[in-house]
């Protein structure tokens, strides 16, 4: 480690603390399909961000991928019912989940970023353990607060209710976070988020058969145009 390692730490430990309840209240608020799809356009805020901290820029290829990335979120959030340029920037601004995780989508360019400065500023190993359980210990207050009408917290009921379920979602997470780590000391921060969000049309399809969430055509075409920059981004 040098001595810039634990300020991009601080720094992103706030970044993600934010993020990661927006996410979740995004999640919450907004279908599936239309919410966590908005996390592919990480990779277009990232690009000037990577550029004014890291003096690195994707090559054409990758420029042009990451419009293609930007025209499937314009799609995806295009109303069926309305019509005009400006109509998807309206359809956003209804919905309550699709703002936030368009906030997230800015908090983690801006975190994206300052992860890849963090991993060549010591080791994805390092790294990722120290902002895991910096992370873990800032939202265990959140966790232990008192719940509506003053009742107490029981985390420990929680964990009890599904624990299979939360073990496998932290084994995943856990894989997800050490891959994701270790890519950003190979490449550009743009191209790991780019890629990362390639598993949009899973999300999309899961939408549809779990939620019964409408719009799965426009949705699916929407997010062969995020799948297709995601592609070019790789190769730029």
């Amino acid at each position: 480690m040098d001595a810039g390692f634990w300020p991009v730490l601080s720094v992103n430990v706030v970044l993600d603390l934010i993020g990661f309840t927006l996410y979740v209240s995004a999640l919450e608020a907004g279908e599936l399909g239309l919410t966590y799809p908005l996390l592919a356009l990480t990779p277009v805020f990232v690009v000037p961000i990577e550029w004014l901290v890291l003096s690195e820029h994707p090559g054409a290829e990758g420029v042009a991928g990451i419009l293609l990335v930007a025209a499937g979120v314009y799609l995806l959030v295009s109303p069926g019912s309305e019509t005009g340029i400006l109509a998807p920037f309206r359809a956003l601004a209804r919905e309550p989940g699709a703002r936030r995780m368009l906030a997230v989508a800015a908090l983690w360019a801006v975190s994206g970023t300052f992860d890849r400065v963090a991993v060549l500023r010591s080791s994805p190993a390092f790294y990722g353990v120290a902002l895991s359980t910096c992370l873990a210990i800032g939202f265990l207050p959140f966790a232990l607060r008192r719940g509506r009408g003053g009742a107490p917290a029981r985390l420990g009921d929680s964990v009890r209710r599904e624990p299979a379920g939360l073990a496998l979602q932290g084994l995943l997470f856990a894989g997800m976070f050490v891959c994701q780590m270790e890519a950003l000391r190979l490449a550009l921060a743009a191209y790991v988020l780019a890629l990362k969000r390639s598993g949009t049309l899973l999300t999309v399809l899961a939408g549809a058969l779990f939620f019964g969430e409408k719009g799965t055509l426009r949705r699916l075409a929407a997010t062969l145009f995020l799948l297709a920059g995601v592609v070019l981004v790789s190769r730029g």
